[in-house]
Formats: structure tokens, C-alpha cells, sequence
């Protein structure tokens, strides 16, 4: 795609630069000849100007050079050169100048040629005062010129646009013979072509950079820069040609000045008049072109299908369609002219506003995929383009939830398959694996998806397995891979094992897929040997023993018989197992531990046929009833000593499952259930190691109706989803607890203090209470880092952060905002008590011995800065600004102090 750039024109206004560039140096270099071969009309054009001295010429030529390498890639490697030509520019400016001013002689006007001095010329060599006005300013543009910043380098077109009206009031001189404008003695006089060369000097310096300063208003593709490059020179030349006709109709004698200065007003008036209205009609075609054209880009937004929008500077939606507003749950109304912060809270804390911070910022294009949260809760997805514009960003979304859903669905239906399930590309690249192919082939998914197909394939059939692969691709259909061939399949081990493959062409965004369904088939070719040899021996005994024909036919009917039963419960149970893996994944979703624990309940009630079924958990001395079928609710909550739950005890002591087969006729039946019909129960103890975290109890309703082996084991099996519900409950608390505090300090970090700072402004403006921050940084810390190393600062932090911790109420929130910077939360405190508390800390710092590596240090103060609602700030960012600026006044004058917002 070809680049737009931002200003067309920069090409040819860089090119006049170069080409004034060239013509400056040709004007110095043909002034020198003249000098050095003392050619009069070569130093002065003609005889009856005034002559451009040597010194000038030379500037002249250093000035063209220096401008012909700005930004040439080939000049880059003598940028230090340019840069001390334009000090030497500078310094000769300066020189001369002050030999003007303080009437002495340096001798710099005949350095380099000696000029025969007369009596009525008493600097003959020396540049006029004008000239060294401009040499000065040309050297400073020069040197701003070549500077990274682009601000510094907009300051050099002030220098350029001085001289320009220096120059060009010299020519004007000339051309009306006024000499007040190219002199203010007899030796300092301006030559006409030393004003010609500085105007194209400027004129240079000016065009070098047309996307910056205000040149880039003369280039820019606007109505202004149309207007601007079309009346310029218009505007600067003809009033001038009419000036010099009028003042030569005057001079000849034709008629009066007074009537010269009438005609030039009168043809003034009528250009500008003309001028006005040729660009105003101009300006109007333009004007109605952009309207339309306004028009049908607005449109052709409207119609699309996608959400189209447009986010200003201030990130205020300028623009949506109602494919935008539909997405969002919003209308067009309620978006338009509100920030983004508005219509949606909390969107400036997320990654994806980070990213449109970036584009925005950088002015850089981004197109991503991001998980949307609605401020309902809801969640989308969204496939998103986002282009910087004149106005800020523009940005396209298409809702690809649905897509993202069915994604997910996919992904976990191969992932939960009991058979390995692998797809790759058309290159024989693997792309996605299910566990069970890591179980079958030992690799891990990572290093699975490194490798390509043939590599499962034993080294024999990999050759063959390309042309295999491509010919399948050509005509691609669901089928079986090698009907009645042996296939194997490729351990990271280097065994192999027997499979048998189904292959399914995948289409997927105009890319072919071949999705590969393994099964290992170890089991059945070993049943199938088994029962080969089997047969091989039945014939033997019949030529041997055909007395017993009848017997061995009987067995023969019973051992198939047996193993029919035992392939049926093998599938039933893998059957069971692939639902309790899928129940697995479903628990996994869940966050709250009580829904948790009652899903469990509720599936192992159906699994294992036991209406009653309830989950306690271990505290202290007592087992707490968590989770029961609905028909048990009213146990929520007990707590159940040892002398209450005696079979729920001694599962909890052996950590063995314990299993009674009548618990109606148990002396040591409960009371509670006397009124439920309970006969077959069994205790399975949750267990996380050593560790027993509480017990699963299971209860029928039926008299002589047993737990069998296999169900027991499934209630073990349950009883472990437990134990990885509560671990994982458990670990998400600790990410909770680690994702709020600082690891180096044990405070809170900054994000919970955001939110903290949140929830108690909403308190004291719901409650019109006060609220006070203190605002804490440890003085010269970089220093003592400096001083005493990384190590010894960390030990300071972290003691500082205890001592704050021990020295607030219960009711306060400390915090650490930042490197060395604390953060107290203060709520319903006066200014005065919470001014106590500062300078109590203050001098607790003063106090603080921080130990590390058997060394002591002392002497640690500190600085605070406090700020309260509602007297410093209604807002949390006001507040934090107020303790800050009170913060930064308790540093500037001199530390260990403690200061009030004013």
C-alpha cells in the first residue's frame, strides 16, 4: 500500500530550498572570484552599487552548504562539520557587530583578502551594519535548525522571517531609490545582491522544513494553504511593481506625487478587490466539494454493517452509527458529544484504552481483538480497527462474540474428547491438540505444537505419509486413514502403538485443515491376539482331545460371555469417567465455594443413587455442614462434635472411606434422621495429603440397597473434586490477597488504594462526613540508595512500612503509592488530629533504626503532605493533587516537615 504523505507539498518546497540553497552558494562563490581577481561588476552587479563584501560572500557559501545537507541522509556523517560552520557564521556576525558597536577594529574585515583602504572609505572591507544583523540571525536559524526537538527547531524560522524583512527592505530601497532602507551611513550600506542572498538564505532555512512551524500552514492541503499560496506573492510583488511605476510616472514629470499616491491606493484597492473575489469563489467550490463530500463519507458510515465511530482529542465520541450504539447497549444520542469515561466508567483503567492512549499519542494504526465488559455486567467480543485521523481516531468494530463462543465451545469439546484429537494445517503443521494426545503420544502440548504430523508417524511411513497428506488435500472428504493397513502411531519415548484414524477436512478463513481423531487400539489388537492364539490351541485339542469337545466349547461360550461383560462395564465406565471429566471442567467455572460445594452435592446424589447427601468441613474441633440436598437443608450451618456424628469422626480419624450397610438399626443413629428413611450410607473422608479437610456423606432411602466397589469408588472420586474445589478456592483467595498488597512492604498497593479512596469519598459525601490522605515520600532516598545499595533501600521500605502499619486505627488504610512514596487513607478524622498523626510519624521516622547486613542506619526523615475533603478537593483526583502540591512545598523548603494543602 502506498504512503499518504501527510503534507504533498513538502517535495517541492524542499526542493526550492536545495535549489535557493545552490543558487546562495553560486552568488558567494561568483563574489570571492570577483575579490580574488578584483572583477568589479562581480562584486557589486553594477558599478554604481554597492560592493558585497568578501567576509559576506564566504557566509554566503558556508550558509548554502550547510543547507544543502539538512536532512540528507548523505551528509549525515558530517553533521558536526555543519554544526561548527554554523557557530563560524555566528561568530563572524557577532565580530563584526561589535566592531560596529564599540568602534574598534578586530581586524577580521581584510583576514582574508586586504582591500586598499582610501581616505573617504575607512572599511572598505568590512560588511555592512545590516549584514551583520543577518549574518547573526542566519547563524542562529542555522544552528536551531539541526536540533532534535522539533519546538527548537520551529524557533529557527523567527531568525529567517527578521531577515527576510531586513532584505527585503533593501531591495525595496533599491527599487525606489530610498537609500534610508539599505543604509545608515556611508559605510554601512547593504549591496543589492547581498540582499538578494540573504532573502535566499532565509527563504532557504524556511522551505528546509515545510511540515513544521508556520510553514506548514502555506503547504498544508486546506482551504487556508490553498488561499495562502495562491495570494503570497501576489500580495508581496504587485503592490510593489505599482509603487515603483507610480513613483517613476512622478519622477518623468507626468503628473504630481499626491496624484501618484491616489492612482497606487485606487489599483491597490481594485487587486485586492479582485483578488478577494477570484479566491472567494474558489473557496466557496471548495467549501461545497468538502460538504459533499462529508456527506457521502457519512453515509457510506451509516450503511455499513460494521460499528463505526470517531473519538475526538478529548476522547468525546464525535461520531457513531447505529451498528456502534446497538453494540454497545446505548443509543446514538446518549453517545454523542459525552467522553468515553462517561458512557462507559472505568474503561480508562483497561488495556484496550491503553492502547487507544498509544494510537493516539503516536498517531500510529492498531487493529485487535478485545473481550468488551458492559456496564451491566455483560461481556462481548470485538474485532476491532482503529486508524488515527484529523480529529482524533477513527474506529471500526465488528461483534465477533458469537464466533468467540463458538470458538470456546470448540475448543472444549476436542479438549474433553476421550480420543487424542489433533488439526493441522495444510503444511503438515500442528495447531491445536486435545489432552488426550498428550496422554497418547507423552509430549506436552507446547512441545506438540512445535512439531509437525509426520513426527507421530514412525520413521518408516514418513516419506510416504507427505504424498499421502498432499493426496488427501486435493480430494478432501471425510474418511478412515489406511482401511485395512496397520497403522502405529509415534511415542517421544520411541515406542509405538497401534491406532486406528479418522480424518475430517476443516475450512477455516479460506485455509484448509485436516482435523485427525486417534484411537489407540493397543487394548483390542491385544484382546484380538489373544483370541487368535485362543483358537490356535482349540484346534489343537480337538485332533488331541475330541473327547472333550463339548467341555472345552462350554468355557470357550463363557470366557466370551465374560469378557463381553467386561467390555461393557470398561465402556460404561469410560462413558461415566468422560461425564465426571466434563462435570470437572463445569466446576471449574464456578467462583463462588458455597455454589461450589452444593453443585457437588447435587451430582454425586445422582451418580451414586443417594437422595441424601451433605459436605462438612473441618473447623477447629467440629465438623460444619456447607452443602446438603434440599431434603437435609435444615443441617446448614450445624456444627457436629464427636459425639453427634460418630461415622462422619471416624472417617475423619482413619482418613478411610467407612461404609454401613443398615444405618437404621445403628445404636448410634442421630435423632435428626429418625425422622428419614436412612439405610445404606457411606462417610468418604476429603483429603488433601495427610491432610483431611472434611467429609462427603452419602445416604439411600431403600433397605437392602449396598454400596457397590465401583461406586464407592466413584464417592472417592467425588470426594477429590472436593478437596480441588477448596484448593482452588483457597489459591484464589491468596491471588486476591497478593494482587492487593505490596510484596516488599506488606501494605496495600496502589490499586487498592484507588479503590479503597474510592468507596470511602462515596461514604463521607453519602454521609457528609470528612475524609483525610496523607501524602508520604522518604527524604534523599535516592541518595541512601546511592550510598548504601538496592539492598539496604529495600530494608528501609519495608521497616518504614511496618511503622506505619503499627501506628494507624483500625479504621485508617495504609498504602504504598510508589517507590518511596506512602499513601494514608484517613476516614471521618478532623484536620487537626490528622496533623497529630503526621508529625507522630514524622518523629517516628526520625526514631526508625533500619538493620540490614549487620549494619544500622539512622537519621531517616521523612516529608508529608495532607489534603482533606471537602476543604482542598470534591473529587478524588483534586484531593490527591492538593496532597501532592503540599507535599512537593513540605521538599522545597527543606524537607522533615509536614504541610497542609492550602
Amino acid at each position: 500500500m502506498k504512503k499518504i504523505e501527510k503534507y504533498p507539498l513538502k517535495d517541492r518546497f524542499v526542493a526550492l530550498s536545495k535549489s535557493a540553497s545552490i543558487l546562495v552558494v553560486a552568488i558567494g562563490i561568483l563574489i570571492c572570484i570577483g575579490w580574488v581577481f578584483d572583477i568589479p561588476w562581480l562584486k557589486s552587479v553594477l558599478l554604481s552599487f554597492q560592493t558585497t563584501k568578501i567576509n559576506t560572500a564566504i557566509v554566503f557559501i558556508l550558509s548554502g552548504a550547510v543547507l544543502l545537507g539538512v536532512d540528507a541522509k548523505k551528509y549525515q556523517n558530517i553533521f558536526y562539520l555543519r554544526r561548527l560552520a554554523s557557530l563560524f557564521i555566528l561568530l563572524i556576525g557577532i565580530l563584526t557587530l561589535s566592531q560596529y558597536v564599540f568602534n574598534i577594529n578586530l581586524g577580521i574585515d581584510e583576514f582574508f583578502i586586504r582591500v586598499s583602504q582610501t581616505a573617504s572609505d575607512s572599511f572598505t572591507g568590512r560588511m555592512s551594519f545590516a549584514s551583520s544583523v543577518c549574518t547573526i540571525l542566519i547563524g542562529i536559524a542555522l544552528i536551531w535548525l539541526d536540533h532534535p526537538k522539533e519546538k527548537i527547531r520551529d524557533l529557527s524560522q523567527y531568525p529567517a522571517v527578521i531577515v527576510i524583512t531586513i532584505s527585503f527592505l533593501a531591495i525595496i530601497g533599491y527599487v525606489y531609490d530610498v537609500q534610508a532602507l539599505y543604509r545608515l551611513d556611508t559605510y554601512s550600506t547593504m549591496g543589492v545582491h547581498t540582499a538578494f542572498g540573504f532573502m535566499l538564505c532565509a527563504l532557504s532555512v524556511l522551505w528546509a522544513r515545510p511540515d513544521e512551524g508556520w510553514t506548514k500552514i502555506i503547504t498544508a492541503e486546506s482551504a487556508g494553504g490553498f488561499v495562502l499560496r495562491r495570494l503570497l506573492i501576489p500580495i508581496l510583488v504587485i503592490p510593489l511593481i505599482l509603487g515603483w511605476l507610480i513613483l517613476l510616472g512622478a519622477k518623468t514629470g507626468w503628473y504630481e506625487t499626491y496624484f501618484g499616491l491616489a492612482i497606487i491606493s485606487v489599483l491597490i484597492t481594485g487587486f485586492l478587490i479582485v483578488t478577494l473575489l477570484v479566491n472567494g469563489e474558489q473557496l466557496n467550490r471548495i467549501d461545497q466539494n468538502r460538504k459533499q463530500a462529508e456527506e457521502r463519507y457519512r453515509n457510506v458510515l451509516d450503511n455499513l454493517m460494521e460499528g463505526a465511530q470517531i473519538i475526538g482529542f478529548d476522547w468525546r465520541y464525535l461520531y457513531v452509527n447505529d451498528a456502534v450504539a446497538k453494540q454497545g447497549y446505548q443509543t446514538k444520542e446518549n453517545l454523542l458529544g459525552r467522553t468515553m469515561m462517561e458512557a462507559y466508567p472505568g474503561i480508562e483503567n483497561t488495556e484496550f484504552f491503553a492502547i487507544l492512549t498509544s494510537c493516539m499519542e503516536e498517531r500510529i494504526p492498531h487493529a485487535m481483538e478485545n473481550e468488551f465488559t458492559y456496564p451491566n455486567g455483560k461481556k462481548g467480543w470485538f474485532e476491532l480497527s482503529i486508524q488515527p485521523v484529523s480529529e482524533g481516531l477513527f474506529i471500526l468494530s465488528n461483534n465477533i462474540t458469537e464466533r468467540k463462543h463458538a470458538e470456546e465451545r470448540f475448543y472444549l469439546a476436542v479438549d474433553s474428547a476421550p480420543n487424542a484429537i489433533i488439526i493441522t494445517d495444510a503444511n503438515g503443521n500442528i495447531i491445536i491438540v486435545n489432552s488426550q494426545a498428550e496422554v497418547y503420544f507423552q509430549y506436552t502440548r507446547q512441545e506438540l505444537l512445535s512439531l509437525q504430523i509426520e513426527m507421530l508417524i514412525p520413521e518408516r511411513f514418513r516419506a510416504g505419509h507427505v504424498n499421502h497428506r498432499k493426496g488427501f488435500l486435493s480430494k478432501p472428504y471425510i474418511r478412515d486413514m489406511g482401511v485395512d493397513l496397520d497403522l502405529y502411531g509415534f511415542r517421544k519415548d520411541g515406542s509405538e502403538f497401534p491406532v486406528e484414524i479418522g480424518l475430517t477436512p476443516i475450512e477455516s478463513h479460506g485455509e484448509m485443515l485436516v482435523m485427525a481423531t486417534i484411537v489407540d487400539i493397543t487394548e483390542r489388537k491385544q484382546n484380538e491376539e489373544a483370541l487368535l492364539k485362543l483358537n490356535a490351541e482349540l484346534e489343537l485339542r480337538i485332533f488331541e482331545r475330541t473327547a472333550h469337545l463339548n467341555l472345552t466349547n462350554e468355557k470357550l461360550q463363557n470366557e466370551l460371555l465374560k469378557r463381553g461383560q467386561a467390555e461393557g462395564i470398561i465402556l460404561q465406565q469410560n462413558k461415566m469417567l468422560s461425564e465426571l471429566h466434563e462435570i470437572t471442567l463445569d466446576l471449574l467455572k464456578q467462583n463462588s465455594l458455597e455454589r461450589l460445594l452444593k453443585r457437588i452435592v447435587e451430582i454425586s446424589a445422582k451418580f451414586l443413587d443417594a437422595p441424601y447427601v451433605s459436605i462438612a468441613l473441618f473447623d477447629t474441633d467440629k465438623l460444619v455442614v456447607k452443602a446438603t440436598t434440599q431434603n437435609q437443608s435444615k443441617m446448614l450451618g450445624q456444627r457436629l462434635g464427636r459425639k453427634d456424628a460418630k461415622l462422619s469422626w471416624q472417617a475423619f480419624d482413619s482418613r478411610k472411606t467407612v461404609v454401613l450397610q443398615d444405618y437404621s438399626t445403628w445404636v448410634y443413629r442421630r435423632k435428626e434422621h429418625e425422622d428419614l428413611p436412612h439405610y445404606a450410607v457411606a462417610d468418604f473422608p476429603i483429603l488433601n495429603g495427610d491432610e483431611c479437610l472434611g467429609i462427603l456423606g452419602f445416604g439411600r432411602d431403600k433397605p437392602n440397597y449396598e454400596f457397590s466397589k465401583e461406586q464407592i469408588q466413584i464417592g472417592n472420586l467425588f470426594a477429590s473434586m472436593a478437596t480441588l474445589v477448596l484448593n482452588n478456592a483457597q489459591l484464589r483467595e491468596t491471588l486476591r490477597e497478593q494482587s492487593i498488597h505490596d510484596s516488599l512492604t506488606g501494605l496495600f498497593n496502589r490499586r487498592y488504594m484507588e479503590e479503597t479512596l474510592k468507596q470511602e469519598m462515596s461514604r463521607a459525601i453519602r454521609n457528609d462526613h470528612s475524609l483525610g490522605i496523607i501524602m508520604i515520600d522518604i527524604d534523599h532516598f535516592k541518595n541512601f540508595n546511592d550510598s548504601f545499595g538496592h539492598l539496604a533501600g529495600d530494608s528501609l521500605l519495608s521497616q518504614l512500612g511496618q511503622f506505619l502499619q503499627t501506628n494507624i486505627r483500625v479504621e485508617d488504610t495504609a498504602c504504598r503509592y510508589g517507590g518511596e512514596e506512602f499513601f494514608l487513607i484517613m476516614p471521618n478524622s478532623q484536620l487537626e488530629i490528622i496533623q497529630q498523626r503526621a508529625e507522630f510519624l514524622r518523629e517516628g521516622a526520625m526514631k526508625l533504626q533500619v538493620f540490614d547486613n549487620q549494619k544500622t542506619f539512622t537519621g531517616i526523615t521523612i516529608s508529608a503532605g495532607i489534603a482533606m475533603y471537602p476543604q482542598h478537593g470534591t473529587n478524588i483526583e483534586d484531593l490527591i493533587r492538593s496532597a501532592d502540591n503540599a507535599l512537593y512545598q513540605a521538599k522545597q523548603n527543606g524537607r522533615n516537615q509536614v504541610r497542609v494543602a492550602m
